[in-house]
């Protein structure tokens, strides 16, 4: 069984173009604190580019990490492919399902965390599937 995202624009704009311009954004601040002329004021401190670009950095592994396809294996298996990662997890190791920002959901497994836009088709169906799979699984807010 496969569930896909309704909207892949959605996805892109999380995963390429919010990202892009960010890294910009950063480097942006970074230029105008850097190079200013000998003794004028101005600029602001390096230190929020700095943060910035570090923040982003993080955000960055998380969204273009984010999955865009679940399959469902026929042995079992639940796949999370997205772009630039795939993680492959049994109903077993799932431990929770948590709505976050609206948007979002996370899919804690014994691995890790997994991130991923709430707006796959048939997405109600893959949970109740998951749930009579692994009945100890908690979901909040989904």
């Amino acid at each position: 069984m496969t569930y896909r995202l309704q909207s892949m624009a959605m996805y892109s704009l999380y995963a390429a173009v919010v990202p892009c311009l960010a890294v910009l954004t950063g480097i942006f601040w970074l230029w105008i604190t850097i190079a200013q002329p000998p003794g004028s004021r101005g600029g602001g401190p390096v230190w929020f580019g700095v943060l910035w670009l570090a923040w982003v950095l993080w955000a960055l592994k998380r969204y273009v990490t984010m999955p865009h396809t679940i399959e469902i294996t026929d042995d079992g298996y639940i796949k999370f492919v997205g772009t630039f990662h795939t993680t492959v997890v049994t109903p077993s190791a799932v431990v929770s399902v948590k709505a976050f920002a609206g948007q979002f959901v996370y899919i804690n497994h014994s691995g890790g965390k997994i991130l991923l836009l709430a707006q796959f088709t048939g997405f109600h169906a893959f949970l109740t599937r998951l749930k009579q799979e692994n009945s100890q699984v908690s979901m909040h807010g989904v």
